[in-house]
């Protein structure tokens, strides 16, 4: 996590001042590539300059661009090579990129610059307020954005100061009989969702005597929210060990549910391990994004 607020504070400075080094010729157009990190490993954006040809569609060509790769020796491409563009359509200013399966096969922090650098390039454009990257015309489910503009791009890198949220953990209690609350305070970095913080800070147990952990950070992978529901990847290893005991397994789910749909931008929680929708944790069927015990009581079921 510290590696991925480096490479980000990094890549805000390259994106705003790294420019200066060499200008566009008129008329021109910033296609952004990778550009060696230096010590701190990966690549931060850097921008290299292309005209259009007559006649050519301005998103289209752009874009092609981007996938024909860098120029300059010292920059390296962020859209795997391989990459097919499947389609580019401009509506209401908002962009859609369909890439190839390709794409869908980025994650993490290496997701993150491939999407940033089509957003950099193409938000330039008149009339573009936003820009979608699809695969294979389906939604990369496991990232936290449908669509981003030139200045989420530039909010998401750099935040001056971390800020302090309030928020509420649930643990189930060591003699079976249902959740408790913790309370905690905390800071969200720079490149942290409030998401991944409420997860981290669930991972690292709890406070009270005789509540039980139910997350390892080892086997906590991402976890994307779209459209209210947070998608939840953990490691082979959570699903493996759940507890042999129906009821014990049944909290764990409960505890990670309540969790995150105590945040206010999530209402249901899709499980998934090593990218795949996970059907079972012991017991429990987990076939259907799963709600709070609010939403059970107000006639929408939780778990089954």
């Amino acid at each position: 996590m510290r590696k991925a607020t480096l490479l980000l504070a990094l890549l805000f400075a390259v994106l705003f001042y790294g420019c200066a080094e060499t200008g566009p010729e008129s008329g021109a157009y910033e296609v952004y590539f990778g550009g060696h990190a230096g010590e701190f490993g990966g690549s931060a954006l850097v921008p290299e300059y292309r005209e259009l040809q007559e006649g050519d569609d301005p998103a289209e060509a752009l874009v092609h661009y981007l996938l024909q790769g860098p120029e300059g020796e010292n920059h390296v491409r962020v859209i795997p090579e391989g990459t097919a563009l499947r389609g580019v359509q401009l509506e209401n200013g908002v962009v859609t990129v369909d890439f190839s399966a390709r794409y869908g096969t980025l994650s993490g922090i290496e997701l993150t610059l491939a999407d940033y650098s089509v957003t950099m390039t193409l938000s330039q454009l008149p009339g573009v307020t936003a820009v979608v990257t699809t695969v294979e015309g389906d939604q990369i489910t496991y990232r936290d954005h449908e669509r981003l503009s030139g200045e989420d791009v530039r909010l998401s890198i750099y935040r001056e100061t971390p800020v302090k949220r309030q928020i509420i953990l649930y643990f189930p209690r060591q003699d079976g009989k249902g959740l408790e609350q913790e309370e905690r305070t905390i800071l969200l970095r720079e490149d942290e969702t409030l998401t991944i913080a409420a997860l981290h800070a669930l991972s690292q147990g709890p406070e009270t005597e005789g509540l039980l952990a139910v997350l390892a950070e080892t086997e906590l992978i991402s976890a994307k929210v779209r459209d209210g529901v947070c998608y939840l990847n953990l490691a082979a290893s959570f699903r493996d060990m759940a507890p042999e005991n129906s009821a014990e397994d049944r909290l764990v789910i409960q505890a990670l549910v309540e969790t995150l749909c105590s945040l206010d931008n999530v209402t249901a929680v899709r499980f998934l391990s090593e990218g795949e929708s996970m059907a079972r944790y012991g017991s429990v069927d987990l076939r259907e994004p799963q709600r709070a015990a609010a939403d059970e009581q107000a006639g929408e079921p939780s778990l089954p």
